[in-house]
């Protein structure tokens, strides 16, 4: 989480990302005059990959900071809802949806740890093949050459 220019660290810092890219959108803000040389400010969350490459790398994705706090506060007021109608049934589908997360990790970390062992193997194989050839003179036969 890092603070933006005027030290202030906003709630939705570093965990907002673009849904197509996957890159972190970024806070920017939009300063404008209304009559009466009144000065405003609108801050927006924009794709980084879009503003720093631009459309070779993604679309023009943002969303100002007011929508989105109006809805992560609606997410909240109708998860809040759900618990006080009937909690039972509000912590059964939070243990459903974290079994499920918690399933596809799983999957995730034994797909991971199957290709680190088969790696592993590989370099065992290396370091033998090298170990001999440095010490038997080249053969890796197995058989020492005299």
């Amino acid at each position: 989480m890092r603070s933006a220019k005027d030290g202030v660290v906003t709630p939705f810092s570093g965990l907002i990302k673009c849904v197509d890219c996957g890159y972190k959108m970024v806070r920017d803000s939009y300063k404008y005059t209304v009559k009466g040389n009144e000065k405003k400010v609108i801050f927006s969350y924009n794709c980084r990959s879009f503003a720093s490459k631009g459309k070779t790398a993604c679309t023009s994705h943002y969303i100002t900071e007011k929508v989105l706090s109006e809805l992560v506060i609606a997410d909240i007021r109708e998860k809040a809802g759900e618990i006080l109608q009937d909690e039972g049934a509000a912590r059964e589908r939070f243990y459903a949806i974290k079994a499920q997360t918690s399933g596809t990790q799983i999957a995730q970390d034994k797909a991971a740890l199957k290709k680190i062992n088969k790696r592993l193997g590989e370099l065992d194989r290396l370091i033998q093949a090298a170990f001999e050839k440095s010490v038997l003179g080249g053969d890796s036969s197995g058989f020492y050459v005299i």
